[in-house]
């Protein structure tokens, strides 16, 4: 009856190729994605703890947010580097807001102006 046809030999090998490109298409488009993750993640251990501690001595609190528009980086680059600090001892957490936390300096290097 109806239907799709059979297609001629030539048809089915165009269709192959293209099938192949498409997939090699992909892969490239998830290696560069790949990449990009690991740029990203390369780019986090660049930033300069002294600099971010400098930044953030004269502050009372450290917000994410803060951090992030001080030193021109992602809200999630900033949240890494504040949680890495506060794991040396070198921030703490003072509380949680709609789950951003706020930081601030331990009392004995909080420098009053």
């Amino acid at each position: 009856m109806g239907g799709k046809k059979k297609p001629t030999i030539s048809q089915a090998e165009k269709a192959i190729r293209r099938a192949q490109m498409q997939e090699a298409g992909k892969q490239a488009q998830k290696r560069k994605e790949t990449e990009n993750r690991e740029k990203a993640r390369w780019s986090i251990t660049q930033i300069d703890l002294e600099k971010v501690k400098e930044k953030i001595s004269s502050l009372k609190v450290v917000t994410p947010f803060e951090l992030a528009s001080q030193l021109s980086i992602n809200i999630g680059e900033a949240k890494r580097v504040l949680n890495e600090l506060s794991s040396k001892g070198e921030l703490v957490r003072l509380s949680s807001f709609n789950g951003h936390p706020v930081y601030t300096l331990p009392k004995q290097e909080q420098v009053t102006s």
